[in-house]
């Protein structure tokens, strides 16, 4: 086990270094940034390994250390753009709720190593790919496009298995039980980087409550003990809004980068990670036009979500492999009407699922104060755009579950806990914002800053925290 716990970190470091220096490149420091850093890394490396495998590549040790050290060396191409003024972290806020936080996630990280792999759409979707992906050398089709294996959804993108083979390379042995800690290393540096995105925009008296509060949800535990991939799916697109939102709000170019980063990551991980996508983009455009912002950099990250996806489909599709949500029936009229009684199971489920004790209140907490900013009447930005992509979260897993093959039932029970995770995370994350937003709004303040408005009144593009 030690063996295998030490191949893993190995592992997660390289990820580390690819996202490093991916990171410097853009301008940040490293040490200021170490989440973002880490996610940025993962999420390269998760990408182009899935690019690897469809180039018949069998991902092997040396290969993904080749990867993660080009990802790198873009470090020494970048430097330090040091603007605005620098934030100190509150002591005592961070102390306590810091500490708490700390504790649980050891806590975490122990029940993580001895975890077993017992759950059915974990061994199906990811680990047995992962295995197979190291045994076989590669996207073998004898398993990859054989529609024997049907059943184990083999249309699902493969960041989650292309990842976890390179943590079997580096173990030396596919071990069930240690990988289980690659997903509280996703848990760990999400929380850094969705703090290293906020503390210069919100109050961290509300930041880092709201962290320890997502962080420490018994349902959030319950899936990263499962190695579901529906807390990854969450993470990387939670920052996606994050990073989209700062865009907006500071008019901060290279936040679309890790955006792009975040939302590639997103839409390999699940297709659910599509829509999700797709309606953060169309939302940012919406906002950008209204505040007339300049569409043009919104165009590369954009690029980057299709290279992560599109060559997926057309690999699924050229080996003749059934796709588990039927894209094309979905958005035909006479199949939705026929399906329509599908739809208010859904939504009650997708209710009472995300408002539920074991997710802390989070979701009813945020749209509370969502609604309490918006008849403060002060302040709109935030709260429409928290609540657009909630909306665009919450419709898409609607639609999955209207267009899906399989019995309704059968879904909503064994999926119904677990597809809300994104939802409340992104719910939780934006929580200090509509916070910060409402003392604004109370105290009369408006500070342009945190509040929006032209790009040429805020921080200047490519200034950082």
């Amino acid at each position: 086990m030690i063996r295998s716990l030490a191949g893993l970190v190995f592992a997660n470091a390289a990820f580390f270094v690819a996202g490093a220096g991916l990171v410097r490149l853009l301008g940040w420091r490293i040490r200021s940034h170490p989440g973002v850093a880490y996610l940025s890394g993962v999420a390269a490396v998760g990408v182009i390994s899935t690019l690897m495998l469809m180039a018949g590549l069998a991902l092997r040790g040396w290969q993904a250390l080749v990867l993660c050290a080009l990802l790198g060396s873009f470090g020494f191409l970048g430097r330090d753009r040091r603007g605005g003024t620098a934030v100190k972290t509150d002591w005592r806020v961070a102390l306590p709720a810091g500490g708490l936080l700390g504790g649980y996630l050891v806590v975490l990280f122990v029940q993580c190593v001895f975890q077993a792999l017992n759950s059915w759409d974990a061994w199906a979707k990811w680990t047995m790919k992962a295995r197979a992906i190291v045994l076989l050398g590669g996207l073998d089709t004898s398993v990859f496009a054989n529609h024997a294996y049907q059943p184990l959804v083999l249309d699902y993108p493969m960041l989650i298995p292309a990842l976890e083979a390179i943590d079997f390379r580096f173990m030396g042995r596919l071990d069930n039980l240690v990988v289980h800690v690659q997903f509280w290393f996703l848990l760990v540096g999400f929380l850094v980087a969705a703090y290293e995105l906020l503390r210069d925009r919100v109050p961290q008296t509300l930041l880092w409550p709201a962290l320890l509060v997502v962080g420490t949800a018994p349902a959030l535990a319950e899936n990263l003990t499962s190695a579901y991939g529906d807390a990854p799916v969450a993470f990387f697109f939670a920052l996606a809004a994050i990073a989209g939102w700062r865009w907006l709000a500071t008019g901060e170019r290279r936040v679309l980068w890790f955006l792009g980063l975040m939302g590639g990551a997103a839409v390999a991980t699940k297709p659910e990670g599509s829509p999700f996508v797709l309606g953060l983009f169309l939302v940012l455009v919406v906002f950008a036009l209204v505040r007339r912002q300049s569409l043009v950099p919104l165009v590369p990250p954009a690029v980057w979500c299709l290279v992560a996806i599109v060559p997926w489909r057309i690999w699924i599709s050229d080996h003749g492999i059934r796709a588990s949500t039927p894209i094309g029936k979905g958005l035909t009229p006479s199949y939705l009407v026929d399906r329509f009684d599908r739809v208010w199971p859904s939504i009650r489920t997708i209710v009472e699922k995300s408002f539920a004790g074991d997710w802390l209140a989070i979701l009813p907490l945020a749209l509370a104060v969502g609604l309490v900013v918006l008849a403060w009447r002060r302040s709109w930005s935030a709260p429409v755009f928290a609540g657009a992509i909630l909306a665009i979260v919450f419709l898409s897993l609607l639609w999955a579950y209207w267009v899906q093959r399989p019995g309704l039932h059968y879904l909503l029970s064994s999926s119904g806990s677990r597809t809300v995770t994104t939802l409340v995370v992104v719910g939780g994350v934006f929580l200090p914002i509509l916070g910060g937003e409402l003392l604004r709004s109370y105290t009369g303040r408006d500070d342009r800053r945190d509040q929006g408005g032209p790009p040429s009144a805020r921080v200047r593009a490519g200034a950082g925290p």
